[in-house]
């Protein structure tokens, strides 16, 4: 997972949006999970479609202090 802070973020090559999540599981999983779902596919089932350039290209950036999520 990549965190960083909203000010750093190219927003010519990216969306920025906000999520509001509770989670019985971690804030950095769930947020990992509704980002990869958001941007390149279900977090739970890879297919042949998924490169790794693809997630080089096209996956999600979670923002914010790692250590608060």
């Amino acid at each position: 997972m990549v965190s960083i802070f909203r000010e750093s973020v190219d927003t010519k090559k990216y969306f920025v949006v906000d999520y509001y999540l509770e989670s019985s599981k971690s804030l950095r999983d769930a947020a990992w999970q509704l980002a990869i779902g958001q941007s390149v596919g279900n977090p739970n089932v890879r297919n042949h479609w998924e490169t790794d350039e693809l997630f080089e290209n096209h996956s999600c950036l979670v923002l914010g202090n790692e250590q608060e999520l």
